[in-house]
């Protein structure tokens, strides 16, 4: 509903405007740049957030989706996209069981939100590629998933994390 996502939207300008670095814009910019709140209503997938990121001039676009499993069954979809080139780099999914939409909307609660936007080293200094190296690229999961990752005391973000580059050699990560 409206209400949930407005909730989440809400601790994810909070989390992102606690980020050195970071210049938030809150989603009623990001969706007066794609032309309206008609089209940006039923956006629901990483093609069109990039889109209304895109529209909007942004870097990076994060979002959440909660999802109705079933009667009392809810799974919140919280990713951090890179705008271009695309892609993912982080997600968490939590879940609940026996819950209501607004026990949902508190899953956001219990993330670290701030972490994806910190993802690849913004909001703190960037990584760096040693000269006549190319980057490397990480893809990580862990059961379960959400798990705390950090690479040098850098926070990186939530597993499952997908093609986060990183400077090529070796690295100490954090779960």
């Amino acid at each position: 509903s409206e209400t949930t996502i407005t909730t989440v939207n809400s601790m994810l300008w909070q989390a992102a405007s606690s980020v050195r670095g970071i210049t938030a814009v809150a989603e009623p910019q990001i969706v007066a740049a794609f032309g309206g709140g008609a089209a940006a209503a039923g956006c629901h997938d990483d093609a069109c957030m990039s889109s209304l990121g895109s529209a909007a001039g942004l870097e990076r676009i994060v979002y959440a989706v909660a999802v109705q499993g079933g009667a009392n069954s809810w799974a919140l979809y919280v990713r951090s996209l890179a705008i271009a080139p695309f892609s993912v780099l982080a997600q968490a999914v939590p879940t609940c069981q026996g819950c209501s939409e607004a026990d949902c909307a508190r899953l956001a609660g219990s993330l670290d939100l701030a972490s994806f936007f910190r993802v690849g080293g913004t909001g703190g200094a960037p990584l760096a590629t040693p000269a006549g190296q190319k980057p490397g690229k990480l893809t990580l999961t862990s059961t379960p998933s959400g798990a705390q990752v950090s690479i040098g005391g850098q926070p990186l973000g939530v597993t499952p994390l997908k093609n986060v580059e990183l400077p090529a050699g070796n690295h100490a990560l954090t779960l």
